[in-house]
This record gives structure tokens, sequence and C-alpha cells, in this order.
């Protein structure tokens, strides 16, 4: 289960990069390029929220269960204030883009997913949180379910903004970005529940 949650956080990657291939090749390469911009944003806080499982499998194992809480949202807002910042950071990441040597022809489809896509950032980092907490009590199933049902959505979601479905604007990349955006929303607001 915890490999399968891990697979699920990556694959709303995959999923949105395979259904803006559609879109040709520029948008394709700025999606991908994008992307690994961004995981390289969410690192140190995927690492950082290390830290709540293995403090909160310490707790545990020391008999204080409610210390665990205490880290699960002491994560939940050092995620939360990471994520805004690299919200925040994202809104024009064009100088950025350019610096790194992007092609011009990539440049605003990169743009535009990023910052559509990090509009999700904060909760994106607030869950991971969450999920470590999870684990770290024994529960592995809940972020699997979790993650395979917001591929699912994200899938489903995305295909329609992108392409502009079910009587859904057609917002190319933006339109994944957004949709990933609110599937990290949602699959946090079902682990806070």
């Amino acid at each position: 289960p915890i490999a399968a949650a891990m697979l699920g956080e990556t694959a709303i990657g995959l999923v949105d990069t395979k259904l803006v291939g559609g879109l040709g090749p520029a948008a394709l390469g700025g999606v991908g390029l994008a992307a690994t911009i961004m995981h390289v944003g969410y690192a140190l806080s995927f690492g950082l929220m290390r830290g709540v499982k293995v403090r909160t499998a310490h707790a545990i194992g020391e008999g204080r269960p409610q210390d665990g809480f205490a880290y699960a949202w002491a994560g939940l807002l050092i995620g939360g204030a990471l994520g805004v910042l690299v919200m925040l950071l994202c809104r024009d990441a064009s100088p950025l883009l350019v610096k790194v040597g992007a092609d011009p022809a990539i440049i605003p489809y990169a743009r535009d997913f990023l910052a559509a896509v990090t509009l999700g950032a904060p909760a994106t980092l607030a869950l991971s949180a969450l999920i470590q907490h999870r684990q770290a009590t024994g529960d592995s199933r809940t972020p699997m379910i979790v993650a395979i049902a917001g591929n699912v959505f994200n899938a489903l979601f995305a295909w329609a903004l992108i392409y502009g479905h079910f009587g859904l604007p057609a917002l190319g990349v933006r339109g994944g970005g957004y949709a990933t955006a609110t599937t990290e929303v949602l699959e946090l607001a079902v682990m806070l529940a």
C-alpha cells in the first residue's frame, strides 16, 4: 500500500503529461519541464514530512499517541506554509524558465501549467504530512485508496478541462494544472476527514 500511494502521487504528473500530448510537442515539453520544476520545489517539503512519520511512530511506540496528532498538525502547518511559498514563487516562472535555457516555444506552456498546478501546492504539501502520519499509525491503506481515487478523478477532470468536455471550457495546459490542483485539495479534504 505504501508503494501504491507513492506511485499514485507520481502518476498524477504522468497523467497530466500524457493528456497534454494531444496539444502538440511544445505543450508536452512545457508540461514536462514544469512538472520537473514543481517536483524540485516540493522535494524539500516531502523530505521534511518524513519527520512527521518518524516522530509519530516514536510517540506511538512510547505510549504517547496523542503526541502523534501534534506532529501531524505541525506538519500540516509547515507543509501549508511551504506550499504557499511555492505557489507564490510560481505565479510567473518565465524568468526561471529562460534562465534554465528552456526553448522559447515551450516557455508559455510551462509557465501556464506551473502557475495553474501550484495553486494546489499548499494542499499537496499539507497532504504529505497527513499521509506520513497515517502510515506511521499503521494505516497505509487509506493513503493508497485516496491516491488511486485521486488519480481517477484527476484523469477525467484534466481530460475535460484540457479539451473542453462535459460542457467545460477547453483550457489547454492550464486545464491540466487546474485539475491537478483541485484533485490535491480534494485529497487533502478526504484525508482530513
